[in-house]
């Protein structure tokens, strides 16, 4: 199967292809990495997702929460993805922001906290350092975080 990644922020894409590429070595995805894409969540968000399903099989749509309630911010990116390419996309949902994983795989609790900040007040982290982490990322202690699990899902 062929993936597509699209998220949010603007060192997102470059993780994805990390940390893709990495875990797939490791033979923990399988699967081909075709691209990986910031979206704006909006109109332009369904023809980036109508441009990259002919070399996709599937488009996998990375989304925080920050905290709030990931359901409807689902809502409203389903809204923008429209019926007509619903069954190749897939959304998945963290439960703050994709550093949750690198404070997962390291053994760090943020509680309430923006992974981020505990990331920040704990190892000086930068977000452009974002994809530095996706190589280092162990998938053992990510069992534990719902989002991973939630991206496992949409892999099959």
């Amino acid at each position: 199967m062929r993936f597509v990644f699209l998220v949010e922020d603007c060192f997102g894409p470059n993780f994805f292809k990390k940390f893709f590429s990495k875990k797939a070595e490791e033979n923990i995805f399988s699967g081909q990495f075709q691209g990986s894409y910031s979206y704006p969540l909006g109109a332009k968000m369904g023809r980036i997702i109508g441009a990259n399903l002919g070399d996709a099989d599937r488009v996998i749509v990375i989304a925080d929460a920050d905290g709030q309630d990931p359901e409807e911010k689902k809502q409203r990116i389903h809204k923008y993805v429209g019926s007509r390419h619903a069954n190749r996309v897939r959304i998945v949902m963290l439960d703050y922001e994709i550093e949750e994983w690198i404070c997962y795989s390291q053994g760090l609790k943020f509680g309430d906290q923006k992974p981020s900040a505990v990331l920040k007040h704990k190892k000086g982290y930068q977000k452009r350092q974002l994809p530095t982490y996706a190589e280092r990322l162990d998938c053992d202690k990510l069992q534990d975080c719902g989002s991973f699990r939630r991206l496992l899902s949409a892999l099959e």
